[in-house]
């Protein structure tokens, strides 16, 4: 085959490729604009006039968090939402941002230089607020630190319309104690019953919400990890048993060696 052939098969190939690529988004688009962008427009309408009410009616909603790297805790108390999206007409991405809060600030001490690392590590993972006077010993060193918290949570809930996997993607982060939680949910899961229980959980009434809803594939795949798991952990426990034999036998041989060569009338 000439070069000429070569490229033109290459050429080929590309363009039946680049053909395919193109049907495929051209169906995953349509499936988005059928199926996604109206769950999406359904979730935002609900959670828009949700928040209204909120704003307005202010009812005490309280949350526990976990404020610092030693377990001081706080309830604070919920509200301030505010929900923005990136389209009217092809909704991608929701997003819904509150706070939690207290008027009194959280003051404690911290001893060890490398316990107050870890506590301040911790409220700037969290993006937590904070002020913090140091002192050191007479080496130098810190060895003391005295904070000034502030007792804030910035709640963010993003929900994001996912055109590759035709899914919609659930992200709380900092709602149910500090850190992320997400769930994946299909478009046909958005009823009038979804959407009930995601505002009872926005107010704290369930806490069932972001459950996994594991599909008999996912559940088949979780058994047969937590099989293979198992089974890893088995095997290497009968290698270090094998292991362990072979080292016995040898010390015993060792041992009849050198009791062998000890006894009176063997050369040593």
């Amino acid at each position: 085959m000439g070069l000429l052939d070569d490229l033109r098969k290459q050429s080929t190939a590309l363009k039946q490729s680049q053909e395919e690529d193109a049907a495929k988004q051209a169906e995953l688009q349509a499936i988005y604009k059928a199926k996604i962008h109206p769950a999406m427009t359904t979730i935002y309408t609900h959670i828009n006039e949700l928040i209204e009410h909120l704003n307005f009616v202010k009812p005490t909603i309280k949350a526990p968090y976990t404020l610092t790297a030693s377990g001081i805790k706080r309830n604070l108390t919920q509200g301030g939402y505010k929900i923005s999206t990136d389209s009217s007409e092809e909704m991608k991405q929701i997003i819904l941002i509150f706070h939690c809060t207290d008027e009194e600030n959280i003051e404690f001490e911290v001893d060890n230089g490398k316990n107050i690392e870890k506590h301040i590590e911790y409220m700037q993972r969290y993006k937590l607020q904070f002020t913090s006077q140091k002192y050191r010993d007479d080496t130098h060193e810190i060895s003391f630190a005295k904070f000034n918290l502030e007792s804030k949570v910035k709640v963010t809930i993003l929900i994001e319309g996912d055109m590759q996997n035709s899914c919609i993607h659930f992200k709380f982060n900092n709602f149910q104690g500090l850190g992320l939680l997400k769930r994946e949910v299909q478009a046909e899961q958005i009823t009038e019953d979804f959407l009930d229980e995601m505002g009872k959980y926005l107010i704290r009434e369930s806490h069932d919400f972001m459950k996994l809803d594991l599909s008999n594939h996912d559940r088949q795949r979780l058994q047969q990890k937590v099989r293979r798991e198992a089974l890893r952990r088995k095997m290497e426990v009968l290698e270090l048993e094998r292991k362990q034999r072979a080292l016995e036998a040898e010390q015993k041989n060792k041992k009849s060696l050198f009791g062998f060569m000890d006894k009176p009338g063997n050369k040593k």
